[in-house]
Protein backbone atom coordinates (compact mmCIF):
# COMPACT_ATOMS: atom_id res chain seq x y z
CA UNK A 1 0.00 0.00 0.00
CA UNK A 2 1.21 3.54 -0.92
CA UNK A 3 2.04 6.02 1.70
CA UNK A 4 1.51 9.41 1.57
CA UNK A 5 2.09 12.81 2.83
CA UNK A 6 2.29 16.31 2.93
CA UNK A 7 3.65 19.40 4.07
CA UNK A 8 4.81 23.21 3.47
CA UNK A 9 8.20 24.21 3.56
CA UNK A 10 9.80 27.22 4.21
CA UNK A 11 12.01 29.19 1.22
CA UNK A 12 12.09 32.38 2.68
CA UNK A 13 10.96 33.73 6.18
CA UNK A 14 7.64 34.67 4.87
CA UNK A 15 6.74 32.22 1.74
CA UNK A 16 6.62 28.43 1.67
CA UNK A 17 6.26 25.91 -1.00
CA UNK A 18 3.96 23.05 -0.72
CA UNK A 19 5.09 19.30 -1.29
CA UNK A 20 3.68 16.09 -1.35
CA UNK A 21 5.00 12.97 -1.11
CA UNK A 22 4.15 9.28 -2.56
CA UNK A 23 6.02 6.01 -1.51
CA UNK A 24 5.36 3.58 -3.49
CA UNK A 25 4.66 -0.42 -1.52
CA UNK A 26 7.69 -2.27 -1.39
CA UNK A 27 11.43 -1.57 -1.40
CA UNK A 28 12.13 2.13 -3.17
CA UNK A 29 14.30 2.61 -6.23
CA UNK A 30 15.37 6.27 -5.48
CA UNK A 31 12.99 9.53 -5.39
CA UNK A 32 12.23 11.88 -8.16
CA UNK A 33 11.40 15.73 -7.53
CA UNK A 34 8.45 16.97 -10.16
CA UNK A 35 7.85 20.91 -10.80
CA UNK A 36 5.50 22.28 -12.53
CA UNK A 37 5.55 25.18 -15.10
CA UNK A 38 4.41 29.10 -14.96
CA UNK A 39 0.77 29.04 -14.06
CA UNK A 40 0.70 25.83 -13.17
CA UNK A 41 -0.03 23.30 -9.95
CA UNK A 42 1.87 19.17 -9.19
CA UNK A 43 -1.91 17.97 -9.83
CA UNK A 44 -2.12 18.68 -13.52
CA UNK A 45 -2.92 15.77 -15.45
CA UNK A 46 -0.05 15.47 -17.48
CA UNK A 47 1.88 15.83 -14.41
CA UNK A 48 -0.20 13.02 -12.38
CA UNK A 49 0.34 10.46 -15.07
CA UNK A 50 4.42 11.19 -15.10
CA UNK A 51 3.92 10.51 -11.59
CA UNK A 52 1.93 7.49 -11.77
CA UNK A 53 4.89 5.85 -13.82
CA UNK A 54 7.76 7.21 -11.50
CA UNK A 55 5.79 5.23 -8.67
CA UNK A 56 5.32 2.00 -10.66
CA UNK A 57 8.96 1.94 -11.02
CA UNK A 58 9.87 2.58 -7.69
CA UNK A 59 10.41 6.08 -7.04
CA UNK A 60 9.27 7.98 -4.10
CA UNK A 61 7.50 10.96 -5.86
CA UNK A 62 8.15 14.56 -3.84
CA UNK A 63 5.57 16.57 -5.84
CA UNK A 64 6.18 20.30 -5.51
CA UNK A 65 4.03 23.70 -5.50
CA UNK A 66 5.89 26.61 -5.98
CA UNK A 67 5.71 29.57 -4.29
CA UNK A 68 4.28 31.61 -6.91
CA UNK A 69 1.80 29.45 -9.31
CA UNK A 70 -1.74 28.08 -8.89
CA UNK A 71 -1.35 25.28 -6.93
CA UNK A 72 -0.86 25.83 -2.74
CA UNK A 73 2.15 27.54 -2.25
CA UNK A 74 1.89 30.90 -0.27
CA UNK A 75 2.47 33.34 -3.13
CA UNK A 76 0.99 35.42 -5.61
CA UNK A 77 1.68 34.20 -9.37
CA UNK A 78 2.74 37.74 -10.62
CA UNK A 79 5.84 37.40 -8.70
CA UNK A 80 6.75 34.00 -10.17
CA UNK A 81 9.84 33.68 -12.64
CA UNK A 82 12.69 31.62 -13.79
CA UNK A 83 14.97 32.63 -10.79
CA UNK A 84 11.79 31.35 -8.51
CA UNK A 85 11.73 28.26 -9.81
CA UNK A 86 15.09 27.04 -9.50
CA UNK A 87 14.69 28.40 -5.89
CA UNK A 88 12.00 26.12 -5.06
CA UNK A 89 13.46 23.03 -6.44
CA UNK A 90 16.47 23.88 -4.18
CA UNK A 91 14.21 24.05 -1.42
CA UNK A 92 12.61 21.38 -1.62
CA UNK A 93 16.00 19.08 -2.29
CA UNK A 94 17.68 20.82 0.55
CA UNK A 95 14.51 19.64 2.83
CA UNK A 96 14.38 16.33 1.51
CA UNK A 97 18.14 15.65 2.33
CA UNK A 98 17.26 15.46 6.02
CA UNK A 99 14.24 12.88 5.13
CA UNK A 100 14.83 9.20 6.03
CA UNK A 101 13.57 8.38 2.41
CA UNK A 102 16.42 11.05 0.81
CA UNK A 103 18.71 8.84 -1.79
CA UNK A 104 21.05 10.39 -4.17
CA UNK A 105 21.63 10.41 -6.71
CA UNK A 106 17.74 11.11 -7.29
CA UNK A 107 15.55 12.09 -10.46
CA UNK A 108 14.29 15.82 -11.63
CA UNK A 109 11.32 16.37 -13.53
CA UNK A 110 9.69 19.33 -14.91
CA UNK A 111 7.42 21.02 -17.46
CA UNK A 112 8.07 24.24 -18.86
CA UNK A 113 10.00 26.58 -16.50
CA UNK A 114 10.27 23.60 -14.06
CA UNK A 115 11.88 21.89 -16.61
CA UNK A 116 14.18 24.82 -16.84
CA UNK A 117 14.80 24.73 -13.44
CA UNK A 118 15.63 21.09 -13.55
CA UNK A 119 17.97 20.87 -16.03
CA UNK A 120 19.74 24.09 -14.12
CA UNK A 121 19.54 22.18 -10.91
CA UNK A 122 21.20 19.09 -13.02
CA UNK A 123 23.98 21.14 -14.22
CA UNK A 124 25.29 22.45 -10.83
CA UNK A 125 24.61 19.50 -9.06
CA UNK A 126 25.29 16.92 -12.05
CA UNK A 127 26.87 14.19 -9.51
CA UNK A 128 23.38 14.34 -7.47
CA UNK A 129 21.29 13.65 -10.56
CA UNK A 130 20.34 10.28 -11.87
CA UNK A 131 18.38 11.16 -14.85
CA UNK A 132 16.35 14.14 -15.88
CA UNK A 133 12.99 14.31 -17.60
CA UNK A 134 11.58 17.42 -19.21
CA UNK A 135 8.09 18.44 -20.33
CA UNK A 136 8.10 21.32 -22.74
CA UNK A 137 11.13 22.78 -21.16
CA UNK A 138 11.79 26.56 -20.65
CA UNK A 139 15.67 26.98 -20.83
CA UNK A 140 16.51 30.26 -22.79
CA UNK A 141 14.52 33.29 -22.33
CA UNK A 142 15.85 34.70 -25.00
CA UNK A 143 14.69 31.88 -27.40
CA UNK A 144 11.23 31.66 -25.75
CA UNK A 145 11.05 35.18 -26.48
CA UNK A 146 11.60 34.89 -30.09
CA UNK A 147 9.26 32.25 -30.20
CA UNK A 148 6.33 34.42 -29.23
CA UNK A 149 7.45 37.29 -31.43
CA UNK A 150 7.48 34.97 -34.51
CA UNK A 151 4.64 32.67 -33.82
CA UNK A 152 2.42 35.40 -31.93
CA UNK A 153 3.08 39.17 -32.44
CA UNK A 154 -0.38 40.34 -31.51
CA UNK A 155 -0.10 38.48 -28.65
CA UNK A 156 3.67 39.82 -27.55
CA UNK A 157 2.38 43.74 -27.94
CA UNK A 158 -1.03 42.93 -25.73
CA UNK A 159 1.12 41.78 -22.93
CA UNK A 160 3.97 44.06 -23.32
CA UNK A 161 0.89 46.41 -22.83
CA UNK A 162 -1.08 45.10 -20.38
CA UNK A 163 2.20 44.12 -18.13
CA UNK A 164 -0.10 41.35 -17.07
CA UNK A 165 -1.94 38.01 -18.30
CA UNK A 166 -4.33 36.67 -16.23
CA UNK A 167 -5.06 32.98 -15.63
CA UNK A 168 -7.23 30.60 -13.82
CA UNK A 169 -7.14 27.05 -12.92
CA UNK A 170 -9.97 25.66 -14.79
CA UNK A 171 -10.97 23.05 -12.03
CA UNK A 172 -10.92 25.76 -9.23
CA UNK A 173 -12.86 28.98 -10.59
CA UNK A 174 -11.63 31.19 -7.99
CA UNK A 175 -8.02 30.56 -7.99
CA UNK A 176 -6.10 32.84 -10.21
CA UNK A 177 -3.74 35.16 -10.83
CA UNK A 178 -1.19 37.52 -13.29
CA UNK A 179 1.66 36.48 -15.34
CA UNK A 180 4.09 39.09 -15.31
CA UNK A 181 5.79 40.68 -18.51
CA UNK A 182 8.70 41.30 -16.25
CA UNK A 183 9.68 37.81 -15.70
CA UNK A 184 10.72 37.51 -19.32
CA UNK A 185 13.85 39.92 -18.31
CA UNK A 186 14.96 36.99 -15.45
CA UNK A 187 14.11 34.59 -18.24
CA UNK A 188 16.57 36.21 -20.76
CA UNK A 189 19.07 36.03 -18.30
CA UNK A 190 19.52 31.80 -18.72
CA UNK A 191 20.56 30.31 -21.52
CA UNK A 192 21.43 27.03 -20.25
CA UNK A 193 21.91 25.27 -23.64
CA UNK A 194 25.19 27.23 -24.00
CA UNK A 195 26.05 24.73 -21.04
CA UNK A 196 24.51 21.68 -22.17
CA UNK A 197 27.63 19.62 -22.61
CA UNK A 198 28.06 19.61 -18.82
CA UNK A 199 24.98 17.58 -18.49
CA UNK A 200 26.40 14.13 -17.67
CA UNK A 201 23.19 12.67 -16.08
CA UNK A 202 20.68 10.77 -18.69
CA UNK A 203 18.11 13.11 -20.45
CA UNK A 204 14.54 12.54 -21.64
CA UNK A 205 13.21 15.78 -23.49
CA UNK A 206 9.59 15.63 -24.16
CA UNK A 207 7.56 18.24 -26.40
CA UNK A 208 4.50 18.85 -28.84
CA UNK A 209 4.90 19.89 -32.27
CA UNK A 210 2.20 22.47 -31.46
CA UNK A 211 3.72 24.43 -28.57
CA UNK A 212 5.32 27.79 -29.42
CA UNK A 213 6.24 27.91 -25.81
CA UNK A 214 9.17 25.04 -26.14
CA UNK A 215 8.84 24.05 -30.01
CA UNK A 216 10.87 21.29 -31.18
CA UNK A 217 13.91 23.29 -32.37
CA UNK A 218 14.18 24.95 -29.04
CA UNK A 219 14.67 21.14 -27.32
CA UNK A 220 17.05 20.63 -30.04
CA UNK A 221 19.55 23.40 -29.26
CA UNK A 222 19.95 22.10 -25.57
CA UNK A 223 19.29 17.86 -26.62
CA UNK A 224 22.43 17.93 -29.44
CA UNK A 225 24.66 19.66 -26.69
CA UNK A 226 24.01 17.97 -24.04
CA UNK A 227 26.98 15.22 -23.15
CA UNK A 228 25.66 12.38 -21.34
CA UNK A 229 22.82 9.45 -22.52
CA UNK A 230 19.82 10.94 -24.10
CA UNK A 231 16.63 10.49 -25.61
CA UNK A 232 13.98 13.23 -27.28
CA UNK A 233 10.38 12.26 -28.21
CA UNK A 234 8.02 15.30 -29.60
CA UNK A 235 4.71 14.19 -29.88
CA UNK A 236 2.11 14.72 -32.79
CA UNK A 237 -0.53 17.09 -31.93
CA UNK A 238 0.20 18.24 -28.37
CA UNK A 239 0.58 21.20 -27.05
CA UNK A 240 2.28 23.17 -24.32
CA UNK A 241 0.24 21.23 -21.53
CA UNK A 242 -0.48 17.87 -23.17
CA UNK A 243 -4.22 18.34 -22.57
CA UNK A 244 -4.89 17.29 -26.32
CA UNK A 245 -6.42 14.00 -26.82
CA UNK A 246 -4.52 11.17 -26.77
CA UNK A 247 -1.63 12.72 -25.72
CA UNK A 248 -1.08 11.99 -22.25
CA UNK A 249 -1.14 8.17 -22.47
CA UNK A 250 1.66 8.50 -25.33
CA UNK A 251 3.69 10.89 -22.83
CA UNK A 252 3.75 8.08 -20.26
CA UNK A 253 4.73 5.49 -22.93
CA UNK A 254 8.03 7.38 -23.56
CA UNK A 255 8.65 7.81 -19.84
CA UNK A 256 7.83 4.47 -18.89
CA UNK A 257 9.52 3.47 -21.78
CA UNK A 258 12.81 5.95 -20.66
CA UNK A 259 12.92 4.48 -17.12
CA UNK A 260 12.85 0.97 -18.45
CA UNK A 261 16.28 1.29 -20.54
CA UNK A 262 17.80 2.93 -17.48
CA UNK A 263 17.09 0.28 -15.07
CA UNK A 264 18.28 -2.42 -17.33
CA UNK A 265 21.28 -0.35 -18.29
Amino acid sequence: MQQHFSRYIPVTSTERIFIDITHPTGLTAGVVFVLHGLAGWRDESFLTAARDVFIRHGLTTVAIDARYGLGQGDGPLEKACFSTFIADLGAAVSWAETQPFFRAPFYLCGHSLGGGACLHHALNHPNRVAGVVTLSAVFNGNLLIDSYRTHKPDFMKQWETTRFLPRTRPDIPDKSGRIAFDHLADAVTYQLDKDAARLTAPLLMICGDRDISSTKEMNLRFFDGAGGKKEMACLPGANHTYTNAGNIPALKTVVDNWLSQLEMS
